[in-house]
């Protein structure tokens, strides 16, 4: 084909646009599409550095140099994948020695100095591998033990802090503890943490009183006896008029439907139990009341009044708390010693902080140029 002549599959699309009236494309080159892009990233790149007082931000860079430095002594795995593939080279190499012939070996005995001196190669490079393998494994636990209370730190200052609160220092006096009874102290202090938690628990998972329990239950009868009560009016307005009895929206799942695996079925029914409550209320309580009194506990309830009481003094206990154990793993790391935050540390512990409720700002009411004033005619 001559350069420059079109192929014939392109003059008949020509020929076909031509007699229909429309002008046919181009057969220029299209040029490929460009990847769609969002432009750049509109997320504000926020330190939470730049929220913290002095004293706390110093702490939060001692927690980020300390997670640095745990992490820059885990072997890297350059050197781990360089000692396996050294003894994988020493085992070819030993199975080189004891190998028949015809498998390309030398056939050289056990007890030949070229296989002792391969075996014992192998054994080395073996035990280096475990070594490092050991190594790698026990300062990753090292790194993630010190980055444990770095991350809560920064997930806490970036995701959590109410909008309408700000963060000021809290003062807290450290405990006048011996540099050898650091670690001892540690302990006993994070005993009592646990024991708070524990109590927290027991607070959260303790029973309703009966009393409120039942109050409840007269709630939802009631409820349900008002939804219940059926519509006698058009018998009495019409000749022909029937009951309207109360309905419910029931779903269910079709099944054995190959053409549709996941097919939802919805019907209307009459909604019996709540035809039950408007017409046996009295009955119905009297039973339930006493299925509430065989279950009740209230030796060991809490309403939701002393419920909610106790666990903010618990939680207040618990936050203290932290706060003494987080001073003196401070300390402990001051002298030196082989000492790292929980993970369950309360972040206002470890950075010393409390929050403080600050009133909310007015907002604008709307951006300059896109309102008028009713009064006036005046455009801000």
């Amino acid at each position: 084909m001559a350069q420059g002549e079109q192929p014939s599959w392109q003059k008949f699309v020509m020929e076909a646009g031509k007699t229909g009236g429309l002008p046919p494309a181009s057969l220029s080159t299209v040029v490929t599409p460009t990847t769609f892009s969002t432009g750049p990233d509109l997320l504000p790149q926020f330190d939470p550095l730049d929220a913290l007082p002095s004293s706390a931000a110093e702490r939060l860079r001692m927690l980020r140099q300390r997670a640095s430095d745990s992490h820059a002594v885990i072997p890297p795995f350059e050197t781990v994948h360089e000692a396996s593939m050294a003894r994988v080279d020493a085992e070819n190499a030993l199975r080189k020695r004891t190998n028949h012939a015809q498998d390309f070996g030398d056939g050289l005995a056990p007890d030949h100095p070229l296989v002792v001196a391969a075996q014992k190669h192998l054994d080395m490079m073996t035990d280096n591998l475990a070594r490092l393998q050991a190594l790698q494994q026990q300062r990753t636990l090292a790194w993630q033990a010190a980055s444990g209370a770095l991350v809560v730190c920064e997930d806490f200052l970036r995701f959590a802090v109410p909008g309408n609160c700000q963060l000021a220092e809290e003062e807290v006096e450290a405990p006048k503890v011996a540099t050898g009874a650091l670690l001892d102290a540690i302990d006993a202090q994070r005993r009592k943490g646990r024991e708070l938690r524990a109590t927290l628990h027991t607070i959260r998972s303790s029973a309703f009183p009966s009393s409120f329990a039942k109050a409840r239950l007269r709630e939802m009868i009631d409820a349900a006896a008002m939804q219940g009560a059926p519509v006698i009016s058009n018998m009495i307005e019409h000749a022909d008029g029937k009951i309207i009895w109360p309905t419910q929206r029931v779903q269910a799942m079709v099944l054995n439907v190959a053409t549709a695996p996941a097919a939802v079925a919805f019907h209307e029914s009459i909604d019996v139990i709540a035809v039950l409550c408007w017409l046996h209320r009295d009955a119905l309580i009297k039973r339930l009341d006493a299925e509430i009194d065989a279950e009740a506990d209230d030796g060991n309830a809490l309403s939701p009044a002393d419920r909610e009481r106790r666990e903010a003094e618990t939680l207040g206990d618990i936050l203290a708390q932290d706060r003494v154990i987080a001073e003196l793993v401070y300390a402990a790391q001051r002298a030196g010693l082989p000492c790292e935050h929980d993970s369950s540390c309360s972040p206002l512990a470890l950075l010393s902080l409390r929050l403080v409720t600050a009133p909310r700002a007015e907002p604008s009411g709307t951006s300059f140029g896109l309102s008028w004033d009713l009064a006036g005619g005046r455009q801000r």
